[in-house]
């Protein structure tokens, strides 16, 4: 009887890891998506973990700001700022 109980329980979980392991491989872990989702974990906010893409004119005195990746990504920023004359 125990011994069958060992058998039942290593069969199913032999199976299991089997299972896990053809969802590995047909669905491989991409270790971009680890880090994205464990920082937006690791540090809560709105809008989670984001890279930007800024863009000045210094000449018009104009910046763009452009969220490039993250939950906020193709959000577009943009203004002015004032420059000291001479410069």
């Amino acid at each position: 009887m125990k011994e069958d109980v060992m058998t039942t329980l290593t069969t199913r979980l032999v199976s299991f890891l089997r299972v896990m392991c053809l969802v590995g491989m047909l669905f491989p872990f991409n270790a971009f998506t680890a880090k994205y989702c464990t920082e937006i974990f690791a540090f809560p906010g709105d809008y989670g973990e984001m890279s930007f893409d800024l863009v000045t004119n210094d000449s018009t005195g104009r910046a763009t700001l452009r969220v490039v990746s993250g939950l906020a990504k193709r959000w577009t920023f943009s203004g002015d700022w004032l420059r000291p004359r001479g410069l």
